[in-house]
């Protein structure tokens, strides 16, 4: 599918098609038309149609607007004819100012992305979008809909675009409609996860996911309640030897069937710091530390965000041991620094924007997110997508 201020499908190459340019502006008509049109452009394999399609590819030229809310669309309906386990990969080097889903002025679509999410990942699609260095896209609308359905949100040089295609091609959906539900010991809480998923005074959490692929990853911080809560639940905090856990992974694997597996582990308790670091997985620790400072980015809150990725580099500075240990420190290092450079030229665009980050609100801060710029909303999705 190919477009610029009109939607051409072309779907295998045997017969193209413009979708209406009334149905650019309107959400039903766009899905109308699709539904319409169901199995009309996908009659032939890759295979019969290569050559066709690389005829196609390389005659293409540039021109007019960027209709890309309604080809996003329009490519997620057409995806999901394939089955769970489809991909859409848009490739764009500009804003989308066209159709349903304009982000151009100071536009909000993202109850447009939203529901586009949602599309997608009922239907078991996931979505990467690769943009070109030197283009603004306002990436932020977009990550809304790559991090719903387990894809991939990319910047690239035009000579490396092969590349970065083939590596998005090679992580496969391999399940979908995953859902994870973790149980802790009740001595024991979620620490920094959102309440709102969190029951059972904080020791059982549920969040949905979405697809999964190869390299998906899921972790949690928690830490034991205080001498009061325990106190209160009746247990001797010194008599605790061993914490089990629980993790129940609800998933539909792709020829439709609905799975259920259950990973339980018993750790046990020690109070002796010095016993404690002797088996201290500095991987573990760098992903934790990479993921809080992405969290409170995507909070707003910036300066936290290098704050804390300072005070993680200083933890694990001082957990190194061996040589493969110093180079998970020396990678994580790299990346955190990669991640303040990024917030480091939001926080200059906020200034010259005439901000003032100092006296913002809690809520302003949800809101900030918004104004993010493409490089950082690249930097804080490659770290999510790292193990």
């Amino acid at each position: 599918m190919i477009f610029s201020s009109d939607v051409e499908i072309i779907g295998d190459g045997h017969y193209r098609e413009k979708i209406p340019h009334n149905a650019l502006t309107d959400f039903g008509q766009t899905i109308g038309f699709i539904q319409e049109k169901r199995g009309v452009f996908l009659t032939e394999s890759i295979s019969a149609t290569r050559d066709r399609l690389s005829d196609i590819l390389m005659n293409l030229n540039a021109s007019g607007g960027t209709a890309l809310g309604p080809a996003l669309l329009s490519s997620i309906m057409m995806a999901g004819e394939g089955g769970p386990g489809s991909k859409v990969i848009i490739c764009t080097d500009g804003l989308a100012n066209e159709g349903i889903g304009s982000l151009s002025g100071n536009s909000d679509q993202d109850g447009f992305y939203n529901e586009v999410a949602s599309i997608a990942q009922g239907m078991g699609v996931s979505v990467s979008v690769i943009t070109i260095e030197g283009a603004e896209c306002r990436l932020e609308s977009l990550s809304l809909v790559t991090e719903t359905t387990g894809g991939s949100i990319v910047k690239v040089a035009p000579e490396t675009l092969t590349t970065e295609f083939a590596s998005i091609m090679s992580d496969d959906v391999i399940a979908t409609q995953v859902s994870v539900q973790v149980f802790l010991n009740q001595a024991v809480k979620f620490d920094t996860e959102n309440p709102e998923n969190l029951s059972l005074n904080e020791s059982r959490m549920n969040k949905f996911v979405g697809n999964a692929t190869p390299s998906s990853s899921f972790s949690f911080h928690y830490a034991i309640k205080t001498d009061e809560e325990i106190t209160a639940l009746g247990i001797i905090k010194e008599n605790i030897k061993n914490i089990p856990f629980q993790a129940l992974f609800r998933f539909q694997s792709l020829d439709g069937k609905k799975c259920m597996r259950a990973i339980t582990k018993i750790s046990p308790v020690s109070f002796n710091k010095e016993e404690v670091q002797q088996e201290v997985d500095v991987e573990i620790l760098a992903r934790a530390g990479r993921r809080k400072a992405v969290q409170l980015a995507e909070e707003g809150k910036l300066e936290e965000a290098k704050q804390n990725a300072n005070m993680w580099t200083d933890l694990l500075k001082e957990e190194i041991k061996d040589e493969q240990q110093a180079g998970k420190f020396l990678e994580f290092q790299n990346d955190v620094n990669e991640l303040a450079q990024n917030i480091d030229e939001q926080l200059k665009k906020e200034e010259n924007q005439g901000m003032n980050a100092e006296g913002l609100t809690e809520e302003e801060k949800a809101k900030r997110k918004k104004n993010y710029g493409d490089s950082l909303i690249v930097g804080m999705s490659k770290i999510k997508k790292k193990k």
